[in-house]
């Protein structure tokens, strides 16, 4: 029973990791203004648009067994991006935008899939088991 426990919240901690990645990956282009910009539009009382803030995953041992997964915002979160097209320039042309690396967040998916699955083999493997144990006559 402990190993499906420990290895169910190995699979949840998976599932975490899979949709943070995800929604890093969606909100890779989702920029907003500058710190310097957004400054600017406070003193006048002026909408601001923030970048994305892109997510990682802690995971800590917890304390009756397996893992907790927590989203945390990731660090270096934001960065500047030379684009004076965009509505949300400031005058150097200057836009802040999510520091997202695609080959990272591709890593990281591939990771949390094999863990999951790995977890899925323990939670299977366990159920096997046990209903062999069941089957046994003395």
């Amino acid at each position: 029973m402990i190993a499906t426990n420990i290895a169910l919240t190995g699979a949840q901690a998976s599932v975490a990791r899979i949709n943070v990645s995800a929604q890093n990956v969606a909100n890779a282009n989702t920029t907003g203004e500058t710190v310097k910009a957004v400054t600017a539009a406070n003193a006048i009382g002026k909408t601001v648009n923030h970048a994305y803030q892109p997510i990682a995953i802690y995971q800590a041992a917890a304390a009756a067994g397996g893992v907790n997964a927590k989203p945390v915002p990731a660090v270096p979160g934001t960065g500047p991006r030379y684009d004076p097209e965009s509505q949300d320039a400031d005058a150097d042309g200057n836009i802040e935008a999510p520091d997202v690396d695609f080959a990272s967040e591709d890593v990281e998916q591939r990771k949390a899939l094999f863990s999951f699955r790995a977890n899925l083999s323990v939670i299977k493997t366990e159920d096997r088991m046990m209903g062999a144990l069941l089957d046994m006559r003395v």
